[in-house]
């Protein structure tokens, strides 16, 4: 059990294993669960124990050679890891600290300023008066200045900005036995993820909160006179490249840096009713465009001429950039070396995202001009946006309804005579004929996505204690939780469990798997290395069941600028929608988690109860009426996980 491997420090629970490598080097293991519940600790342990034998695996598997150095690659796994044990510090700190949410952040900020001038300094730090003078000169005030002093004073007393140890575990990690020659090179990969994490710590506290440091973050290698460093990594400094940009040899800063100006601008819209993550990251991308272009440049520098480049990248670029592996390693440099292999009708960003893009360079420039930078020529980004498409056009391209996917019910009968619940031929084999049925995955999302509409994301990852199987009216609650997070605030809903499940033997399933000690409904869909329920389920089961009752697509099947659509997952809740005409809007957008779109249904509308609801999914039975119950089957013992079964040393 996982919980034999948690124990009690204070009053949060802690996760312990030790593993022997390195010739029987003994490597114990403490990370704090971050939480005094001792059910959450329990489920966060089983998720810890069930990657730490591969880890170990991994590990063993050989050590580097003697004389080989870390790339790239290992550096930046070095600098990811750096920046998720510092961002746990930082926030169990958070957690137990006093002196409140403006404290903590001016902490994270000193030490955001602290890490980053050890990367410029390459691990000497020092702030002569005249460095100090520039800085209070750019706009840092008396009380930061003060703060970064104290953090360099407490560290030049002996303790070490990084210790030997964590430098050494780290490569160890990465299967190199430390030593003086890589060791410096790992500490400034170190440097860089400590800086990230305390950013990133700040932006946790503003989730909280709403409430951020009014000063900006200004690199340290922009705030004095002396010329500006490439950023740290480049050439033979050992550190994190960037795959982005090299600021110009030579470039003497005179203002606001790019980079600075987009910090600034993600912290002025900050705050509980500010920008979401996803937006923080789009306006990240969008400035990482544009410093590839231009080079990490003062805002007083950008020109017209680096708007109108960035505008013809948009055009070179693979519409669905950034997804193969070298991109992500080499970023757009090699995202253009790939578009050089592709036919022009799958390059070129489409209108909205190149608008969006430059919608967030706007706010990054309005952002600096707040605090009195603004570029010495004019910008006029107005003739660099695409034309939005006129009302006309738009209703000329027919109903938006027709223009996305949905199901038929034709080939939703079609879907549902698989084998999966006819008869396999064997737990890997679900889409060959055969004798077998198992109750698992497989089994039963198709059905949620057929008798729900829901997204797959929202059932895949349900967790057993969001299933009420002896209510009166046995429901499920669909809930934001650690590993799953909703698409918005209407996701959140309970939804009675259909008939049609329970006719099938849904409970009984329910019941057994709660008896074998799992935590989700369907621990098959649980993948550390996927980024999401709805991806795992996606691959393992979905694409898999549309190719085996449309091996050549749906006559919907059609290209769009280098990516093929087809009838998908999504393409279910426009069925369920259809099947539900008649039902009361507000209780058919209850049960597919929509907001609604007029301000009764906004606004006035309850949530609609349990059996008003129950009565609508009736109408969707006929759907899986033909499905003939069975006993119940369970997936043998060794397989109730995640992928194939696992050997046994």
């Amino acid at each position: 059990m996982a919980s034999s491997f948690i124990y009690r420090r204070g009053t949060v629970f802690w996760w312990r294993y030790v593993l022997y490598l390195y010739q029987n080097e003994r490597y114990d293991i403490r990370l704090s669960l971050k939480t005094s519940d001792r059910r959450v600790a329990q489920r966060r342990g089983a998720f810890l124990m069930a990657g730490s034998e591969s880890v170990e695996n991994m590990i063993n598997e050989s050590l580097r050679e003697p004389d080989e150095r870390p790339d790239h690659s290992v550096l930046k796994a070095i600098a990811a890891k750096a920046f998720q044990e510092r961002l746990a510090a930082c926030i169990e700190m958070q957690q137990n600290a006093e002196g409140g949410p403006k404290l903590q952040q001016q902490i994270n900020s000193a030490y955001a300023d602290y890490y980053q001038l050890m990367l410029d300094t390459r691990g000497a730090p020092g702030l002569p008066d005249e460095v100090q003078h520039a800085l209070l000169a750019k706009g840092w005030s008396p009380d930061r200045l003060q703060r970064l002093i104290l953090v360099i004073e407490q560290h030049e007393n002996g303790q070490p900005a990084v210790k030997q140890s964590t430098v050494d575990a780290l490569l160890r990690q990465q299967r190199f036995e430390p030593h003086n020659g890589i060791r410096g090179m790992a500490r400034m990969a170190i440097f860089e993820g400590y800086r990230d994490a305390c950013r990133a710590a700040n932006d946790d506290l503003d989730i909280q909160q709403g409430n951020r440091l009014d000063a900006p973050f200004i690199d340290i290698r922009a705030e004095t006179d002396t010329p500006s460093r490439n950023r740290p990594g480049r050439g033979d400094t050992g550190s994190m490249p960037h795959d982005a940009y090299t600021t110009p040899e030579g470039y003497k800063s005179q203002g606001l840096p790019l980079s600075a100006a987009l910090e600034l601008c993600i912290e002025r819209n900050s705050g509980a009713d500010g920008w979401s993550a996803d937006t923080k990251k789009q306006a990240r991308k969008a400035a990482e465009m544009l410093i590839f272009i231009a080079g990490d440049v003062d805002v007083e520098n950008l020109t017209q001429t680096h708007l109108s480049d960035l505008r013809s990248l948009f055009d070179k670029l693979p519409n669905r950039h950034g997804r193969t592996t070298a991109e992500r390693e080499g970023g757009l440099a090699a995202s253009l070396i790939r578009a050089t292999t592709m036919p022009n009708d799958m390059l070129g960003l489409s209108s909205e995202t190149m608008n969006k893009h430059f919608t967030w360079i706007s706010a990054l420039l309005k952002a600096a001009k707040s605090k009195g930078h603004m570029p010495h020529a004019k910008l006029d980004f107005e003739p660099l946006r695409q034309k939005s498409q006129s009302a006309a056009a738009r209703k000329s391209k027919g109903r938006a309804r027709d223009r996305r996917a949905s199901w038929s019910l034709e080939q939703i009968a079609r879907l549902l005579r698989a084998p999966i619940w006819t008869g396999c031929r064997g737990i890997d084999l679900r889409f060959e004929a055969g004798e077998v049925i198992y109750h698992d995955a497989w089994y039963w999302l198709p059905l949620f996505n057929v008798l729900y509409g829901g997204r797959s994301s929202e059932t895949a990852g349900l967790e057993l204690s969001e299933i009420y199987e002896d209510a009166p009216i046995p429901y499920f609650s669909v809930e934001d939780t650690e590993l799953r997070k909703l698409k918005n605030s209407q996701s959140n809903r309970k939804l009675p469990i259909h008939p049609e499940l329970i006719r099938l033997g849904f409970l009984d399933y329910v019941r057994e798997m709660r008896r074998l000690g799992h935590i989700f409904l369907f621990p098959e869909m649980y993948s550390p290395k996927s980024k999401s329920f709805a991806k795992t389920y996606y691959s393992s089961i979905f694409q898999h069941w549309r190719a085996w009752a449309y091996p050549d697509g749906t006559p919907w099947r059609h290209q769009v600028r280098g990516a093929w659509k087809d009838c998908d997952v999504h393409s279910f809740r426009g069925a369920v929608s259809t099947a539900l005409k008649g039902v009361p809007d507000g209780v058919r957008y209850d049960i597919l988690g929509h907001e609604g779109n007029n301000a009764t249904t906004i606004f006035y509308d309850g949530e609609t109860n349990l059996d008003m609801m129950r009565d609508a999914l009736v109408k969707l039975t006929p759907l899986t009426a033909h499905i003939d119950h069975r006993s119940l089957s369970m997936r043998p013992s060794d397989r109730q996980h995640h992928g194939r079964a696992r050997k046994v040393s």
